[in-house]
């Protein structure tokens, strides 16, 4: 077992990592739930670090493979450009995964947060690119959320709406039960007049600080 873990070492991380997605996705599939935005990024972050390892191992069998056959001088040269073509090809592909990576972390990173909303426990996610959601999921586990229950709609400019110590008030807003009966919704209507914002309700005021928000 520890000779076959020394002639491998390098593709375990990955398998393992791989092996986590797939048990996920089997999950996901079966369940409806969907794995939460920080532990989706943390695998990401896990299987692109575990394939440079798979590199790093490739590059060191490689090495070792040379050492053996490095004899001729024509395997010398052959060898070396071998080599330096791997080392470029390695770092470009490690470049495109840390990009990519990076990039798709920024696009899918949601601020999560934890809050009741109508005697129902729900995973609040903040998405600022539709400017500005807050999307609402059934919280099933601290890994897992399940089904869209809710949703606010705020102005762009306004951060986090979620923040403590900000309370803003929602354009539109609808929250509904595990069923999809409805049970609040509404809107706000931007007055605009005397350089200053005001907001008038279409229905009764949403109940600002109902279920206040802790950080997921």
């Amino acid at each position: 077992m520890v000779k076959i873990i020394r002639l491998v070492w390098g593709v375990l991380p990955v398998a393992i990592v791989s092996l986590c997605w797939i048990f996920i996705s089997v999950i996901e599939r079966i369940t409806g739930d969907t794995l939460r935005n920080f532990y989706r990024n943390l695998l990401i972050f896990l299987w692109i670090t575990s394939f440079g390892i798979v590199l790093l191992w490739g590059k060191l069998k490689f090495n070792a493979f040379r050492q053996k056959v490095d004899a001729e001088k024509a395997n010398r040269i052959v060898f070396s450009a071998i080599s330096i073509l791997i080392n470029v090809l390695s770092a470009f592909v490690m470049g495109c995964l840390i990009l990519g990576g990076a990039f798709f972390a920024v696009l899918s990173y949601r601020a999560e947060r934890i809050t009741v909303r109508n005697d129902i426990k729900l995973v609040a996610c903040v998405d600022y690119f539709s400017g500005v959601t807050v999307d609402y999921y059934q919280y099933k586990n601290p890994l897992f959320y399940g089904k869209r229950l809710g949703f606010e709609r705020y102005v762009a400019d306004i951060g986090d709406p979620l923040a403590e110590s900000r309370g803003y008030p929602p354009l539109e807003w609808s929250f509904w039960d595990l069923d999809g009966n409805i049970l609040d919704s509404g809107s706000n209507e931007i007055i605009w007049g005397g350089g200053n914002r005001r907001r008038r309700n279409a229905k009764a005021n949403h109940p600002a600080g109902e279920g206040r928000n802790q950080r997921a």
